[in-house]
C-alpha cells in the first residue's frame, strides 16, 4: 500500500526539478516539467507491476480527493471529487488501476427551524463509511468488475463482492 499517492507526486516533482537544476517543477518552461514527470510515473507503475507479479500481491494506492470543475462535452460544467493529482498523473493511474474507489461517510441532511421563519440544514450521521465503485456526476470512480455501486468500507464486504464475480 502507498499512503498517499498524491504525496508521492510531490516527491516525483521534486526529483524532476532536481534533475533539471530547478527549484520547482513549475520553473521548467512550457509545462515540460509535468511531461518529464510522466516517465517517473511510468517507472513507478513498472515497478509496482513487477512487485505484483513477483509477490502475487495486490497493490493499494490511497490518495486524497479535491473538488475540481468537470467540463462535460454533453452538459454544463459542474464540480466533482477527483484525485488530488495533476491531470496527467491522474489519467495515467486511473488507466493502470483495476479499481478506483471513492471513500465517503454516510451523511443525511436534516432541516430544522432556527427561528424567525428560517431553516438550517444539519448533517446527521458520519460514522458509517462506504466505497463508491462507479463513476457518477459527484465522484470519479471505476471498477473493471461488475461491483455494486456502493460497498460498506469493510474488507469482508469488499471481498464478498469480488467473490461474487468469480
Amino acid at each position: 500500500a502507498i499512503d498517499t499517492i498524491d504525496w508521492v507526486e510531490r516527491l516525483i516533482w521534486e526529483q524532476v526539478a532536481d534533475d533539471a537544476g530547478k527549484g520547482s517543477i513549475a520553473e521548467i518552461g512550457y509545462s515540460n516539467g509535468y511531461k518529464l514527470a510522466v516517465a517517473k510515473w511510468e517507472y513507478l507503475i513498472i515497478r509496482l507491476d513487477a512487485l505484483r507479479t513477483m509477490r502475487n500481491c495486490g497493490i493499494i494506492l490511497l490518495g486524497h480527493a479535491t473538488v475540481k470543475k468537470f467540463n462535460s462535452p454533453e452538459h454544463e460544467s459542474y464540480d466533482r471529487y477527483q484525485p488530488a493529482l495533476h491531470d496527467t498523473a491522474s489519467a495515467i493511474l486511473r488507466e493502470w488501476c483495476d479499481e478506483v474507489f471513492f471513500a465517503s461517510y454516510r451523511i443525511d441532511i436534516r432541516k430544522e427551524k432556527s427561528g424567525y421563519g428560517q431553516e438550517r440544514a444539519l448533517a446527521v450521521g458520519g460514522q458509517n463509511r462506504y466505497l463508491r465503485t462507479q463513476d457518477v456526476a459527484a465522484v470519479s470512480a471505476k471498477s473493471r468488475l461488475d461491483l455494486p455501486a456502493e460497498i460498506p468500507m469493510v474488507w469482508a464486504d469488499y471481498q464478498a463482492a469480488i467473490d461474487e464475480q468469480t
